[in-house]
């Protein structure tokens, strides 16, 4: 599989930072895929989740291949 140049991954994107990361992305035409965990509160991106993908993962349970075929088109990760 090739990268999207446009596609972007970050985690924590229900967080400060990554909420605010996510929307400047959409504005500038890239495709996100939003890590968050699935415990975590999404008040912060309800409004754009139409726009995004979100994957649900625990990072410290999670298994390495199923994240990396998950992952494996996206052009750059931001890890937050």
């Amino acid at each position: 599989m090739t990268p999207n140049e446009k596609s972007l991954l970050i985690t924590g994107a229900a967080g400060f930072v990554g909420s605010h990361l996510v929307r400047k992305a959409l504005q500038q035409g890239y495709s996100v895929t939003c890590l968050v965990r699935p415990s975590s509160d999404l008040w912060r991106i309800v409004d754009i989740l139409g726009q995004v993908e979100l994957f649900y993962c625990d990072m410290a349970l999670t298994d390495v291949k199923k994240l990396s075929e998950r992952i494996g088109n996206v052009s750059h990760v931001f890890h937050l």
